[in-house]
């Protein structure tokens, strides 16, 4: 919603930046923009929860009683995204699924833990640890069939981003889907050829029959050579 706010240049109407004007003029044009603003914002909500607040004079006041009921405290949500981040891992999933479901909570914790900004350099410090700590937990959750290239990203010096990694693991899948097609289409055209024909008792079409020119018996002419 504040991605969406922002895009049509109306986010002030919930962070009390912009506020009414006393020109006659201009305090209509506020109050059709709030009413917009209120009319987008009910429009996402549920019907019993748009008849609660339907009467809300303001935007801002609409939206401080939706984050008053509803919003979660940063302390629970950072235990939620936590316990969510220990849980995933790959399983079934492919590397991109996997990795899809990881980044979400990640970004999630970084929007509610953000970093205070330094001009001495600590805030790059922190930064390359949770971009270590991503990498680890990102490389714990994948299935054994990776444990020597995860080996090998865990052996280099310096420690991969978490993008560049996804990039290799990514890569690695793609060869190993493309070696076991190849790998089938090979054995599955020498059982035919060994065979002499289709698999499971085909019939093989236009096939010659070979006439002995000489003798005119089926089968294939003998020549004799003699020195």
């Amino acid at each position: 919603m504040t991605i969406a706010l922002s895009a049509k240049n109306k986010l002030g109407f919930i962070n009390n930046t912009l506020t009414m004007l006393n020109n006659e003029q201009q305090m209509a044009i506020w109050q059709r923009c709030n009413d917009m603003v209120i009319s987008w914002i009910l429009n996402t909500l549920t019907h019993d929860i748009s008849d609660s607040v339907i009467y809300a004079e303001t935007a801002q006041i609409l939206w401080n009683k939706l984050n008053f009921r509803y919003g979660q405290a940063n302390g629970t949500k950072f235990s939620q995204l936590q316990n969510n981040l220990c849980q995933i891992t790959q399983g079934s999933s492919d590397i991109a699924t996997y990795f899809s479901k990881m980044k979400s909570n990640w970004d999630e914790l970084i929007a509610i833990n953000t970093i205070p900004s330094c001009n001495f350099g600590a805030a790059h410090s922190f930064v390359n640890r949770d971009e270590h700590q991503r990498l680890i937990q990102f490389l714990v959750g994948l299935i054994s069939s990776y444990d020597t290239i995860k080996s090998n990203i865990l052996m280099m010096q310096p420690l991969l981003s978490i993008d560049r990694a996804y990039g290799i693991l990514f890569q690695d899948e793609k060869q190993k889907e493309i070696h076991t097609s190849t790998y089938f289409t090979t054995s599955s055209a020498s059982m035919n050829a060994s065979s002499g024909g289709p698999i499971n008792g085909g019939t093989t079409k236009n096939r010659t029959t070979l006439v002995c020119t000489r003798c005119k018996r089926m089968g294939i002419q003998s020549i004799n050579v003699t020195s």
